[in-house]
């Protein structure tokens, strides 16, 4: 996984125009500072946390094909909060899912 801009202020809100207006002319200046991780992660075991991950990974996705064929993929997400996808992804229990019938 490769989390651009992560970390990224989400639904800012401010009562005062004033602010707004400097807010958005210091995005069309491209001034927000972007960061970028990069987690190794188990294709296996984001299939079975989500839905939209098994799509993208075993439906006819290019993510799919590459990984079918060549091995280890990079998907590559923006502006996702680093700390909640590891505890989404540390916190999913893996091993209950491969023990169900």
């Amino acid at each position: 996984m490769i989390l651009e801009n992560a970390n990224a202020p989400f639904a800012v809100w401010s009562e005062n125009k004033k602010d707004v207006e400097i807010s958005q002319e210091s995005e069309t200046k491209k001034e927000i500072t972007k960061y970028e991780y990069r987690i190794q992660v188990s294709a296996k075991h984001l299939m079975l946390a989500s839905p939209v991950f098994k799509k993208t990974l075993s439906g006819g996705w290019e993510e799919s094909i590459t990984l079918a064929k060549k091995g280890p993929v990079e998907i590559k997400v923006d502006s996702w909060d680093v700390g909640a996808f590891v505890i989404f992804y540390e916190d999913y229990p893996l091993s209950t899912q491969c023990h169900t019938a």
